[in-house]
């Protein structure tokens, strides 16, 4: 974090946790001011990546099992991932895919939303 002064006017500039780069100009604040909202910003921050370790991982299920559980083959599957049905999860070289999107898509749930309109 860096604050330069700049004539009766402060800028701060940081970097958030996403390294997406946030400029603030704060004018006629206080070096203490200045301090109480980068330290809100960053609680905040810490708070959103804290909750975020809390989640389950998705559970990953192979190419070959998953095109199973569907009852398809595993071109079908491959083009599922291409039409935007499935989203497709490459680790290693190898595509998995998450147990919680094979479930809805079994269902039913997804799939008619996600499939391409027919031309007329």
């Amino acid at each position: 974090m860096r604050l330069m002064l700049c004539r009766k006017a402060f800028y701060c500039y940081f970097c958030a946790m996403d390294n997406i780069a946030t400029g603030v100009f704060v004018q006629g604040a206080t070096l203490e001011e200045i301090e109480r909202m980068v330290c809100k910003a960053v609680d905040r921050r810490m708070a959103a990546f804290v909750a975020s370790l809390r989640q389950e991982p998705p559970v990953l299920v192979r190419r070959k099992d998953a095109a199973a559980m569907l009852g398809i083959s595993l071109p079908t599957l491959d083009a599922y991932g291409r039409v935007g049905i499935l989203h497709p999860k490459h680790i290693g070289g190898r595509v998995f895919y998450s147990e919680d999107e094979l479930s809805a898509v079994k269902s039913g749930r997804p799939l008619r939303e996600h499939l391409p309109v027919p031309k007329q």
